[in-house]
């Protein structure tokens, strides 16, 4: 994997980002939107509202970010590494036409995300069947959630199935 420090991801600033480059013709159809730089994670956290525990961070993983290799099945595309560095740094918005590897960067973030936080829990939802199964697939080959790890939530499950794999954060079936 790739791997990259958090120092040159975040930076040390907390002055407003340059404009970005013009993007590459390959590029120019991709589309980042994020929200203000993340200077402090502690003030996100000390901002929320919410009452729940939050989840043990690993402080080894969290000190740098993995990006998968090309022998995931994919290209490299750089404008998907700068969208899961963005997206590893602030809340963001990716944008892309069919085909040009949304799935693949939100599956780059989420294994980014359960190696930081190993007792957290990453959900990901798509408004129809078709595009979850994609996501198990870019999930793969991005080398997560192991067997086991994951499960499927639909509408397709009966509700108290769905509840106990909700509260378990994964179920025996799998992806």
């Amino acid at each position: 994997a790739m791997v990259r420090g958090l120092d040159a991801l975040f930076g040390r600033s907390a002055e407003p980002r340059p404009p970005p480059r013009a993007p590459s013709p390959h590029e120019a159809q991709a589309a980042v939107y994020t929200s203000a730089p993340a200077d402090s994670a502690a003030s996100a956290v000390s901002a929320s509202t919410s009452t729940a525990p939050l989840p043990r961070i690993d402080a080894a993983e969290a000190q740098y970010w993995e990006y998968p290799e090309a022998g995931t099945g994919s290209e490299f595309r750089s404008y998907q590494h700068v969208m899961t560095r963005e997206a590893l740094a602030a809340n963001t918005l990716v944008s892309l036409p069919t085909g040009f590897g949304k799935t693949f960067v939100a599956a780059a973030v989420m294994r980014n995300f359960l190696r930081w936080f190993p007792d957290g829990l990453v959900v990901f939802m798509a408004p129809t069947r078709p595009l979850v199964h994609q996501q198990r697939d870019a999930c793969a080959k991005a080398d997560l959630p192991a067997d086991g790890e994951a499960a499927l939530l639909t509408g397709d499950l009966p509700p108290s199935e769905r509840r106990a794999l909700w509260s378990t954060g994964h179920g025996s079936e799998g992806w």
